[in-house]
């Protein structure tokens, strides 16, 4: 219901507005499914969450591509190499408590 809402909207609710940008929108709606559904490691990076299944191997490769910092997930930070792929395996390997 309050999807959509902005700052000028008389129904905008500042606590619904999790990223503090001053509308409320699908980023919202990730940040707020986050909090709810806490990734179970590193390596679950997408819905659902809790689970790692191929949708998190395919959102890795998406950041890793792309050098988003979720990716990033071995020494030395800052650089994506062959360490990120064999932490995120590792961390995959050993699946959800």
């Amino acid at each position: 219901i309050l999807l959509g809402l902005t700052e000028l909207d008389g129904g905008f609710n500042i606590a619904a507005d999790l990223d503090a940008d001053g509308d409320i929108d699908a980023d919202d709606q990730a940040i707020l499914a986050a909090l709810l559904n806490p990734a179970c490691n590193d390596a679950d990076l997408a819905e659902p969450f809790g689970a790692l299944d191929i949708a998190d191997v395919v959102e890795f490769l998406r950041a890793f591509g792309a050098g988003d910092e979720a990716a990033d997930l071995a020494a030395p930070l800052g650089a994506f190499d062959i360490a990120d792929v064999v932490e995120f395996l590792r961390l995959f390997g050993a699946g959800c408590p």
